[in-house]
């Protein structure tokens, strides 16, 4: 008998975001649901949680159309609660030029005294 192993499906991890229920909340929410399909949407009285299995894109501007204006990234700090995953940046590159963005962890040297 010649038995052959199958490869279980890899789940994806789920992942969510959990914001506080406000009006700039309810755009940036639109905005994710319309960009992730399988997201669901859970509501509380003071919070509104989005879960979605393996990923969760959040784009910039999806959440302007939604709130008709501009909208800083960092302002979602502002509306968080709370985040489960692995936060990832768009590979694009980061100075116009081109060229490699400098290592963000400087090198350290000691000195001797």
């Amino acid at each position: 008998m010649n038995a052959t192993a199958t490869a279980a499906p890899t789940a994806r991890p789920p992942v969510f975001i959990s914001l506080v229920s406000n009006d700039i909340s309810r755009g940036i929410v639109e905005a994710i649901v319309a960009d992730n399909p399988e997201a669901t949407v859970t509501e509380y009285p003071a919070m509104v949680k989005i879960d979605s299995p393996g990923r969760l894109v959040i784009r910039r501007e999806s959440v302007e159309e939604q709130l008709g204006r501009h909208w800083d990234v960092q302002e979602l700090h502002l509306n968080l609660i709370s985040l489960s995953g692995t936060s990832t940046r768009p590979t694009t590159p980061s100075r116009s030029s081109g060229a490699p963005a400098p290592d963000p962890k400087p090198s350290r040297t000691r000195r001797q005294a």
